[in-house]
């Protein structure tokens, strides 16, 4: 780890090291990251290790908690990307092998959604759920993305995502909802989920979110990204691509705010507030890296997040929420002897023993540049 700093330089070409710092500390807290903060409850048992793990939590229906912010960081960060990524394959592939390329992608990214939550390796019909995980969550907003950077006018562009963020607030608040009316903002009640209901059928996954006319507000979600990518690629000072991000992130959140007293903020339904607040957090934690990985070229333990961020799908797919590998079960297997004499600080040396796998793995695909990409 000596040359660490030189590992991670290679790793980049154009990209921005921030950027995958970012990803890949975002990534880090559904493979594994939040059981090391919640295990540590079980050490101290207080009121502040209680209040964290809360926020380790979805908020149950209303509400903003940290992990709510994982998803649309996700979303946020493939917009950056896509920034760096466009236009150099327009140039050397030209439009029509781009778009090819977008289709391609978004039908694995759907593939890989039902793989992963959809039942698809059940091979039962009744059980299959076409659109109900984050990846396709992401190919929708990727889609609608790409379609809107067509337009090369950064005003038209942002006009589209104004218009998009209206269009949803409107029919969630207007358009009725037979047996409920309209305005309900309830799990059943919500006009979203009854489209979702007419669309989807016995495939919906059930009730608690919101997809197909959600996508509409995924794709604003992956929209602050792209412009957050055009601020960093702008021809202007570091210091000045920092100040934008910043000031873009402020008025995003405060405009999130103001919104969520009359539009409810909820993650479930992706609300016009949570979409404005969720973006405006990504924009104001993409300010923080660029600042000080990018800026005041703080180096120093970023490979850490930079090696799991350079193969998020396959984090994502293989270790997210321990759904296929459960790397806690594997280190359990090696450090179980020192449970008798850890007591309850053995959560949290079976947690950082998970994680530690997981990114000894993540280390070896890096250093012999194995990059899973779609």
């Amino acid at each position: 780890m000596s040359n660490e700093v030189e590992s991670v330089e290679k790793v980049k070409s154009e990209r921005l090291l921030s950027v995958d710092a970012l990803r890949g500390f975002n990534m880090l807290w559904i493979a594994g990251g939040a059981a090391i903060i919640q295990s540590l409850h079980s050490i101290f048992k207080n009121d502040f290790t209680a209040a964290i793990n809360e926020q380790l939590q979805h908020a149950a229906w209303i509400g903003f908690n940290f992990e709510d912010i994982i998803m649309p960081l996700f979303m946020f960060v493939v917009g950056v990307s896509m920034v760096f990524s466009f236009e150099k394959r327009l140039q050397k592939d030209g439009r029509k092998k781009v778009y090819l390329h977008v289709v391609q992608r978004v039908g694995l990214l759907f593939i890989l959604g039902m793989i992963y939550q959809g039942n698809l390796l059940d091979l039962k019909w009744g059980n299959l759920r076409f659109y109900s995980n984050t990846l396709q969550a992401i190919a929708a907003g990727y889609l609608g993305s790409s379609l809107i950077l067509l337009c090369k006018n950064l005003k038209t562009q942002m006009a589209i995502c104004g218009g998009l963020l209206g269009i949803y607030y409107l029919l969630m608040h207007f358009a009725p909802v037979p047996g409920f009316g309209a305005g309900v903002l309830t799990a059943k009640g919500n006009f979203a989920g009854y489209i979702d209901e007419l669309v989807l059928g016995e495939h919906r996954d059930g009730s608690r979110y919101t997809w197909v006319l959600t996508s509409l507000v995924f794709t604003v979600t992956v929209m602050f990204g792209v412009f957050a990518g055009k601020i960093l690629k702008a021809d202007q000072s570091k210091q000045k691509n920092a100040l934008l991000l910043l000031a873009f992130g402020i008025a995003t959140t405060a405009a999130g705010v103001l919104l969520g007293l009359h539009d409810p903020i909820i993650k479930k339904l992706w609300s016009a507030s949570f979409t404005l607040l969720s973006g405006g957090y990504c924009l104001l934690l993409l300010a923080l890296f660029y600042w000080v990985i990018d800026v005041l070229q703080f180096r120093r333990g970023i490979v850490f997040f930079t090696v799991i961020g350079s193969n998020a799908i396959f984090v994502y797919m293989l270790f997210a929420n321990d759904r296929f590998v459960n790397c806690q079960q594997i280190a359990d297997k090696l450090v179980y002897g020192l449970q008798q004499y850890t007591g309850d600080f053995y959560p949290l040396i079976l947690s950082s023993s998970g994680v530690a796998i997981m990114w000894l793995i993540l280390y070896y695909m890096h250093k012999h540049k194995i990059f899973i990409k779609i």
